[in-house]
């Protein structure tokens, strides 16, 4: 039973990423099947202020998510902080908050990653399908898999409750370091590819209309 609801609860939370990657990649992969894409590289705008518009519009369904959830993390350090300093374990109580504002940072900088994945992936995925899948794959399940193995190691190495406490908080720390860094990579690699792309598209729809 237990089982069935850990599985509930990982479906659960891969939803609302599962809703942003579809909503991302589903403008271009739209435009591609219509045939509005290859009319659009045919004008002259150029590819960067295409891209910019398509994330601008992309954006403004996030920033409102995005906004609240940098105050929320504000206010998680504003009065994390205040508790720490008057408790009696400041070290104990600084960690925890540290680890709960990375973890919020690695949400929002996740969500921003699978925009910009969708996009990229609406123009290059073969479907939209695979375009959902691929996006979820590189920016949520990679994260979730190097996640999960790393605490069963730690679990499974330290035996005694104090060193594998400390140990599992120094991974925690640094898994989310990584998660953030992983995103923002995901971001601006998505952005060049996604520059590349347009503009390799858009050499052949000059080329053809010669």
């Amino acid at each position: 039973m237990s089982s069935v609801f850990t599985g509930i609860t990982w479906l659960t939370s891969l939803l609302p990423w599962l809703l942003l990657a579809y909503v991302a990649s589903r403008p271009l992969t739209e435009a591609r099947a219509s045939g509005s894409l290859e009319l659009l590289l045919s004008t002259p705008l150029p590819a960067e202020q295409i891209i910019h518009a398509h994330w601008m519009g992309l954006w403004r369904q996030l920033r409102g998510p995005v906004y609240v959830s940098s105050v929320l993390i504000g206010l998680i350090l504003l009065f994390g902080v205040a508790a720490a300093l008057t408790s009696g374990a400041p070290f104990e109580q600084m960690t925890f908050v540290v680890l709960q504002v990375l973890g919020c940072v690695s949400r929002v900088v996740t969500g921003v990653a699978v925009g910009r994945m969708g996009l990229y992936l609406g123009l290059k995925a073969s479907s939209m399908f695979a375009a959902v899948g691929l996006n979820l794959f590189y920016t949520v399940i990679i994260v979730w898999l190097v996640n999960t193995t790393a605490s069963i190691l730690v679990a499974s190495t330290f035996s005694t409750a104090a060193n594998g406490a400390a140990t599992q908080l120094i991974v925690n720390f640094l898994l989310s370091s990584l998660a953030i860094a992983y995103a923002v990579f995901l971001i601006h690699w998505s952005r060049q590819r996604l520059l590349t792309q347009f503009r390799s598209l858009a050499a052949q729809t000059a080329g053809r209309t010669m």
